[in-house]
């Protein structure tokens, strides 16, 4: 856990809440997205060369209700090496820089 982070305790369920969230979602398209969220003095710039914005898609406006700031989303919907690209920068955020994953509700049926 990061400095940031606060531990939330229940009976049934223990997790943490981050201000650094990937969250996984299915895309229009059908292909896997991420969408981006960090606080603006987030000690690394998670979208540098990397993603889009869509800050009105329905995931970002979820999220901002829930307090997180959007950043930038990423799909795999590219050719295969471009695809291994946003994997590699996704796994780097979360092993290099303490970003939570979070998985829509929705979706992974």
């Amino acid at each position: 856990m990061s400095a940031g982070d606060i531990r939330i305790s229940h009976p049934a369920v223990a997790r943490v809440y981050s201000p650094r969230v990937i969250l996984v979602h299915r895309a229009r398209e059908g292909s896997i997205a991420f969408d981006v969220f960090c606080p603006e003095d987030c000690p690394v710039d998670p979208c540098d060369g990397f993603g889009y914005g869509l800050p009105d898609c329905p995931w970002a406006r979820r999220m901002a209700e829930r307090g997180y700031v959007y950043r930038c989303s990423e799909d795999l919907a590219h050719l295969p090496e471009v695809n291994a690209e946003v994997v590699r920068h996704i796994n780097w955020l979360v092993r290099e820089h303490g970003f939570a994953v979070e998985f829509a509700e929705e979706g992974w049926e």
